[in-house]
């Protein structure tokens, strides 16, 4: 649908002013195993670009990002009080059917987002518990369990992601180490996973990356102006928010806007960007 209906090019060619007025630019975040798996045949059998953003120590080391870790959990979870210890007190809920799940697990995201890699860890640890202790047989899972992510939620190791970078389609840049929410660290913390994540990518990859998607993304929550700052420091050219709207002559290029995809087809998401932007 995108390449009948309009130009899609790469994420530079947008900045660079060089795409047109009925332009857009692809990106997928984070670095799972599905766009390797999934996405990459899709790009090449279009034949169009996109552009990769990779949390590099998820690549590294084969950790689960933690919000599967939190699915995970409340999915293999029974009808128990889970409790939670967070830096401002203990949280609790009472997550007793699909729908009691699925708030707790968006309250659960919430509580998270914005903590440290020792607050989430703590927090995974209890969430653990709590699904094994509750969890009748034939709920529990292996994925509520500490270890490799199952297969569906794993991210790519270095090999693949060499191997996707060097199939075409994808542009492969920088997304963090630790996929934490920038504004919210120290400004040490910050600097190493801006930096480190290029540092890792030009290792991998023998390219240093021109780009970075913060984690997260909000604007006001985890982007603010000293992070903004800090990514031009690091030396990236531009960067990528998670807000809608379009890239224009004036769009400051640290704050690039992007509007989110939900799972559609291709008639559904035609439709999508219709109302999104009618009369373009």
């Amino acid at each position: 649908m995108l390449r009948e209906r309009w130009t899609v090019v790469s994420l530079e060619a947008v900045v660079r002013g060089e795409a047109g007025d009925h332009a857009v630019a692809l990106t997928f975040d984070d670095g799972y195993h599905d766009n390797l798996l999934h996405a990459l045949p899709a790009l090449t059998s279009a034949g169009v670009p996109a552009t990769l953003f990779c949390s590099t120590g998820h690549v590294a080391t084969g950790e689960a990002f933690w919000w599967d870790a939190v699915t995970a959990a409340l999915s293999a979870g029974g009808a128990g009080i889970l409790e939670l210890d967070l830096p401002e007190g203990r949280r609790a809920w009472a997550p007793r059917d699909d729908a009691h799940r699925a708030a707790v697990r968006a309250h659960a995201h919430a509580a998270l987002r914005t903590r440290d890699r020792e607050t989430i860890a703590t927090a995974l640890a209890q969430l653990d518990a709590w699904a094994t202790a509750t969890a009748p047989a034939p709920r529990r899972s292996p994925a509520a369990a500490a270890g490799p992510p199952p297969e569906r939620d794993r991210p790519m190791t270095v090999a693949e992601l060499r191997a996707l970078a060097a199939a075409g389609p994808f542009s492969v840049q920088a997304h963090g180490r630790t996929h934490r929410s920038l504004a919210h660290a120290p400004a040490a913390a910050r600097d190493d996973e801006l930096r480190g994540s290029a540092d890792d990518l030009e290792a991998w990859l023998g390219a240093r990356p021109t780009a970075f998607s913060y984690p997260f993304g909000v604007p006001g929550v985890d982007v603010d102006e000293a992070t903004r700052e800090a990514a031009r420091a690091a030396g990236y050219a531009y960067a990528t928010v998670n807000a809608p709207g379009l890239v224009r002559p004036g769009t400051d290029r640290y704050a690039l806007p992007r509007l989110a995809v939900g799972d559609l087809d291709g008639g559904a998401f035609a439709r999508w960007l219709d109302a999104t932007f009618p009369g373009r």
